[in-house]
């Protein structure tokens, strides 16, 4: 049972477009990081490799924190479905263990955000051969770090934050719960972190750390320009404690989280969600006395009907988008990156200034437009493609609807999101200004920058809806998409430009 339970949840997983979209965002983001010289990770200056193996550690690391938001996701999803679903009674009627039901489960969506990380590689190995990077800033291929990386430092990563929000959305059975969750982790690694700077034993502070990082950094702290380039470092001292106090964390919350669940509908506690039941009695005052009949009356098909189609079909994609579990992980981790551009804003030439609009506004610019990029990229397709993916697509093709209202909802609903993730980046800068004690707020200044640096955003939108349209396939569109994307570094990197 465990391991038809894996491959179900393996094999569900992979077909999901959250999959495919994370794992080309991350290699393109690698690739990013390998070809510019502007991007500059894990020490890849001077004489050191972009392809060094400390450059890598570095740069999948990163990646693991980046992706808690993403293992999240899986992870949550496979222990929320059921009861999303209401498919939970006929699981917990069948003759089956807890553990295999939960491990299974589990296994499926780690193994899942594992293969997500093969982006990355991908990213780094197509990015070492690219034309324009000098020849000697490449070095020669090592299996042995990439391995070093998944294996020490990516994996243990993923159980651990996997093991913590899956067994908190198994016993809350919350999507909500969890999120709060990932953002009371991250507001406690940056606690800590803050904590931990001026303390003098680098070994408390590397064991500290739940991604490995700091102790990855401790092990490689006085290497040579050869030993960065070509060795990986021994898996012992502080860098072997580390990983294995927070993998045993992972595997304990994972135990605790099995031992706590039940196997009923109501064995995990809400805190934001009751099923009320009605009594009989209450049921049968609400039931019908007696048929009511049916009239048809004719049709009408005039311009306010349609404007009616219009509203009601847009109102549906919005809503649909806006309570997605996908939507609401993206936007959080905008949300989470425009924050941490921001605490680079506080000094100008060394010297510390205040948060003011403008440098928040820079904020945005540099750690959310790309992303909003991908974000719409990711809901074209979706939204394209939605009732055919819900098997609804003759049903739509039936009704006396003309096909410009299903156009034109879904392409102002893609606008509408755009509108969002720039409204919700203002507000995380204006929250960083307020936790910073700046509170002289400009929205009239937010609203004209925002205007200024999305526009361009509308005919991405745009462009993006196009291709999905003009393909038709999905992914397709998609891989035209981020090849469009992708020409604009490799144009620049020839001097190919345009205002």
């Amino acid at each position: 049972m465990l391991r038809s339970i894996y491959a179900f949840e393996v094999r569900y997983h992979l077909r999901q477009p959250l999959f495919h979209i994370v794992f080309f965002t991350f290699a393109l983001l690698c690739f990013g990081a390998v070809t510019s010289e502007a991007v500059q990770v894990g020490g890849a200056i001077g004489n050191v490799h972009r392809n060094a193996p400390v450059v890598i550690f570095q740069l999948l690391g990163v990646m693991s924190i980046i992706g808690v938001f993403v293992n999240t996701a899986f992870v949550a999803s496979s222990a929320q479905r059921d009861f999303e679903t209401g498919t939970a009674e006929l699981f917990f009627s069948k003759p089956m263990k807890k553990t295999d039901y939960l491990l299974g489960r589990f296994l499926g969506s780690i193994t899942v955000s594992l293969l997500v990380y093969l982006g990355p590689v991908l990213g780094i190995l197509i990015g070492t051969k690219m034309p324009w990077l000098e020849p000697e800033r490449i070095g020669p291929f090592l299996a042995s770090p990439y391995l070093f990386a998944m294996l020490v430092i990516v994996l243990p990563n993923l159980i651990l934050t996997g093991a913590v929000f899956f067994s908190l959305a198994a016993w809350s059975r919350s999507l909500l719960l969890t999120y709060l969750g990932v953002v009371v982790f991250f507001v406690g690694f940056q606690i800590a972190g803050v904590m931990l700077v001026d303390v003098e034993n680098l070994e408390l502070a590397s064991l500290a750390d739940p991604f490995g990082l700091a102790a990855t950094n401790v092990a490689t702290r006085y290497w040579t320009i050869a030993e960065q380039n070509t060795a990986i470092p021994a898996l012992a001292g502080p860098l072997l404690w580390n990983r294995l106090l927070w993998l045993a964390v992972g595997i304990a919350v994972l135990a605790l989280g099995i031992w706590r669940f039940r196997f009923e509908r109501s064995g995990g506690r809400s805190f934001f969600r009751r099923n009320k039941v009605q009594p009989p009695a209450a049921a049968a005052a609400l039931a019908p006395s007696k048929a009511v009949g049916f009239e048809p009356r004719p049709g009408s098909f005039g311009a306010a009907t349609t404007w009616c189609q219009f509203v009601r079909s847009t109102r549906l994609e919005v809503g649909l988008i806006f309570r997605s579990v996908p939507f609401l992980v993206i936007v959080a981790f905008g949300a989470f990156n425009v924050f941490g551009g921001a605490l680079f804003t506080n000094e100008l030439f060394g010297t510390s200034v205040y948060p003011v609009t403008h440098l928040m506004l820079e904020a945005i610019a540099g750690s959310f437009l790309a992303l909003l990029a991908v974000i719409l990229t990711f809901y074209a397709g979706e939204l394209v493609f939605r009732e055919r993916s819900a098997g609804l697509a003759d049903v739509n093709d039936a009704t006396p609807t003309p096909n410009g209202v299903f156009v034109a909802s879904k392409l102002v609903a893609l606008i509408l999101i755009a509108a969002t993730a720039l409204a919700v980046a203002a507000l995380t800068t204006m929250l960083f200004q307020a936790t910073h004690g700046y509170t002289n707020f400009e929205p009239g200044l937010y609203t004209k920058g925002l205007l200024i640096a999305g526009y361009p955003f509308l005919s991405i939108a745009i462009l993006a809806f196009f291709l999905q349209v003009m393909t038709n396939h999905k992914f397709i569109g998609y891989m035209v998409m981020i090849l469009y994307m992708l020409s604009g570094a490799v144009m620049r990197a020839l001097d190919l430009d345009h205002h």
